[in-house]
């Protein structure tokens, strides 16, 4: 979990995104694969990978 931390992605401010959008998200990228990722446009890959990594540092 520390590695997660280390990101310290909690400081970006992300509160114009509804939290249901953000949860979304994360279960979206968490159920994908490497590959799907990869091939993901990069805005989107950037907020899915950004949510995966808010949700877990919550869940830490």
């Amino acid at each position: 979990m520390d590695e997660i931390g280390a990101y310290r992605l909690g400081r970006l401010k992300l509160s114009q995104i509804p939290p249901n959008r953000m949860a979304a998200l994360a279960q979206y990228a968490l159920g994908s694969t490497a590959p799907l990722l990869e091939r993901a446009s990069e805005p989107k890959r950037t907020a899915m990978l950004t949510a995966v990594m808010r949700h877990l540092e919550a869940a830490c």
